[in-house]
C-alpha cells in the first residue's frame, strides 16, 4: 500500500507533465502554469492558492507502537477513514475498518479520552468509615483476604458516574476513620484525589477542595417524637358556626310556633312570663323528641313537628358522621414544634457523631456544646429519643428519610434548615469537577439515578408493629371534658339555686 509521500509525489509529476505539456514552458512562465493548474488526483483535488498548498483535508494515519510504527489509513474530511485513497476507497466514520489499533500501555479496550491517573497510579478516592446510615456508605474487612470491600449508595453512584465521564478513569478505594471535615481535608494535602460518601456541602469546606451537584435532596431535618391529640372542642366541628347559629335559631322558632299553637290545648304550656319562657326552651331543645303525636292537639303542629322530624334526623345523622370521622382518623403533633422552645428549654439533641452538624447546632442554631450529642445508629437514635434521653435529632434530609421509613409511627419532621445535600468531592480547580457533574446529570436524566436508589435504598422497612399511641384513637376524657364541664356545672347550678329557695321556704314558714 503506497504511503501519503508517493500518492502526493505521484501528483506532483502530473502536475508537471500537464505544464511541461504546452510549448516553449521554461522559467517563470512555466511556474505561473502549474500554479494555475487545478485537477482532482488520488490525494483529491489539487490546486494551489498564491502559489501555495492549500491546508490538507486528508491526513495519513500511523500506530506508533514503542519505537515502531505502523500505517493504518487515512482520514479525509468529510469521507471519514478509509485504507486506500482512489477511487475504490471504502470510507467508514469508524476507525474499526483499519484494522487492530495498539494503544499506549496495550489496553485491551479502546480508551475514551485522556485522564491524569493511569493504571499505576489510579485516583486516590477516600471513603469515611464512620458513616451511621450504612446502606450510603460501609467499608467491610475482609479477613481473609485482607482487604477492604466499599460498598453502598454513594460508591455504586460514584461508579456509575465514572462510566458516563468522556475519559477512561482508573481509582481505587481508601478507608479513612475519622470526621469528615478531616476526611476533605486529606484532598487538601493531596492525600486522596477525590472523595466518596455521605459528605455534605458545606461552605467552609471550600477552603480545602470542590464538590460536584448533590445527588441527594438537600435540608437539615429536625426530627422529634409524636404524640396523639384531639382537640378539646372536638364536638363542634363538624359544624361552621353559620352552621351552628343557624340550628339554633331554628330550634328555638320551632318551640316558639309549638308554644303559641299548642297553649291553648295543654295546661303545662301556661302560667307566669317566666314559666312560658322556660317552657319554650325546654319545648325547644327537648319535647321536639319526646313528644308524640297523640300529645299534639292541633293538626299545625303535628304537620310541623313531622317536618322538622325529618329535618332534624338527616341533620342529626350528617353531624354523627361527621363527627366519627374526626375521631376514629388518628391525629399526629410533634411533641416539639421547633429549635427554640428546645433552647430555651436547655434540652439535649442528638446529631450523627463526625458530622458537620455539630458545629451547625452550636454556631448556627445556638445550641450549647454540652446539649448535644453525638450517636453512631440509627437504633441509638431511637432508643435516645424513646427513653427521652434528647428531645430531638438532627439529620440531614436523606438520613432523615431512611430513619422515618425505618420508624414510620413514631417519629415525624418538625422543622427542616437549609443544607447543601451530598455530594462528590474532588481537587479545587480540578477540570473533573465540572465532567463529573455532567456526569451525574447524565446520570439523573437517564433514570439510572433511581433504579440505583430503588435497589440501594428502597427496601427499608418500618419496624414499628407496635405504636406507643392508639393506632385507633379511642376517646377518652380529653376529648369530651368541656362538655362534662358545662353538663356537670350546669346541674351544679340548678341544684344549688333548688336548695337555696328550699331553705328559704323552710325558714320563711
Amino acid at each position: 500500500m503506497p504511503g501519503i509521500f508517493a500518492v502526493q509525489a505521484y501528483d506532483a509529476t502530473w502536475i508537471a507533465a500537464l505544464a511541461l505539456s504546452e510549448k516553449n514552458m521554461s522559467g517563470q512562465k512555466l511556474l505561473d502554469t502549474v500554479s494555475s493548474i487545478s485537477f482532482s488526483g488520488i490525494t483529491g483535488e489539487v490546486q494551489f492558492v498564491d502559489k501555495k498548498s492549500p491546508a490538507s483535508h486528508r491526513f495519513h494515519i500511523i500506530n506508533v507502537i514503542g519505537k515502531y510504527y505502523r500505517e493504518l489509513g487515512f482520514w479525509s474530511e468529510g469521507l471519514g477513514f478509509s485504507e486506500a485513497v482512489n477511487d475504490k476507497a471504502n470510507y467508514d466514520t469508524s476507525l474499526q475498518n483499519l484494522g487492530h489499533i495498539f494503544w499506549p500501555g496495550r489496553p485491551l479496550h479502546t480508551p475514551r479520552g485522556w485522564a491524569i491517573p493511569t493504571s499505576v497510579n489510579p485516583l486516590r478516592v477516600g471513603v469515611p468509615t464512620m458513616a451511621v446510615f450504612k446502606k450510603f456508605v460501609e467499608v467491610k474487612y475482609d479477613h481473609m483476604q485482607h482487604n477492604f470491600t466499599c460498598i453502598g449508595y454513594s460508591i455504586e453512584l460514584f461508579k456509575e458516574t465514572v462510566k458516563r465521564l468522556p475519559y477512561y478513569l482508573s481509582y481505587e478505594f481508601h478507608p479513612f476513620n475519622g470526621s469528615y471535615d478531616s476526611l476533605v481535608e486529606q484532598v487538601y494535602l493531596k492525600k486522596f484525589d477525590a472523595v466518596v460518601g455521605d459528605v455534605s456541602v458545606v461552605s467552609k469546606r471550600y477552603q480545602y477542595a470542590e464538590f460536584t451537584h448533590p445527588y441527594t435532596e438537600t435540608g437539615l431535618m429536625m426530627v422529634v417524637p409524636v404524640i396523639s391529640y384531639h382537640e378539646q372542642w372536638l364536638f363542634v366541628k363538624p359544624f361552621t358556626l353559620g352552621m351552628w347559629a343557624l340550628t339554633i335559631v331554628i330550634y328555638i322558632y320551632y318551640g316558639f310556633v309549638l308554644w303559641l299553637i299548642e297553649r291553648k290545648h295543654s295546661p303545662e304550656l301556661q302560667g307566669s312570663a317566666l314559666n312560658q319562657a322556660g317552657i319554650l326552651l325546654c319545648l325547644s331543645f327537648t319535647r321536639l323528641f319526646s313528644l308524640d303525636g297523640d300529645q299534639l292537639k292541633n293538626n299545625l303542629t303535628r304537620m310541623i313537628t313531622v317536618a322538622w322530624l325529618f329535618v332534624a334526623i338527616i341533620v342529626g345523622q350528617c353531624y354523627t358522621a361527621s363527627l366519627t370521622s374526626m375521631l376514629t382518623v388518628r391525629r399526629l403533633a410533634p411533641r416539639v414544634a421547633d429549635y427554640e422552645s428546645l433552647k430555651n428549654a436547655n434540652a439535649v439533641v442528638g446529631y450523627g457523631r463526625g458530622a458537620h452538624v455539630a458545629s451547625y447546632l452550636v454556631d448556627v442554631l445556638g445550641f450549647k456544646n454540652e446539649n448535644i450529642r453525638g450517636f453512631t445508629s440509627p437504633e441509638e437514635y431511637a432508643h435516645a429519643l424513646r427513653n427521652k434521653e434528647i428531645a430531638a435529632v438532627f439529620l440531614e434530609a436523606p438520613f432523615s428519610k431512611l430513619f422515618l421509613a425505618r420508624y414510620c409511627k413514631s417519629f415525624m419532621v418538625a422543622a427542616t434548615f437549609g443544607e447543601g445535600g451530598f455530594a462528590f468531592v474532588l481537587p479545587r480547580g480540578s477540570f473533573m469537577v465540572t465532567d463529573f457533574t455532567k456526569a451525574l446529570l447524565n446520570v439523573s436524566e437517564s433514570g439510572t439515578l433511581q433504579t440505583i436508589e430503588k435497589r440501594m435504598l428502597g427496601s427499608e422497612q418500618c419496624v414499628d408493629m407496635e405504636s406507643d399511641h392508639d393506632e385507633y384513637g379511642r376517646l377518652g376524657l380529653s376529648s369530651f371534658w368541656s362538655l362534662f364541664i358545662l353538663t356537670g356545672g350546669t346541674s351544679t347550678i340548678a341544684l344549688v339555686i333548688h336548695v337555696i329557695i328550699t331553705l328559704r321556704n323552710h325558714f320563711r314558714y
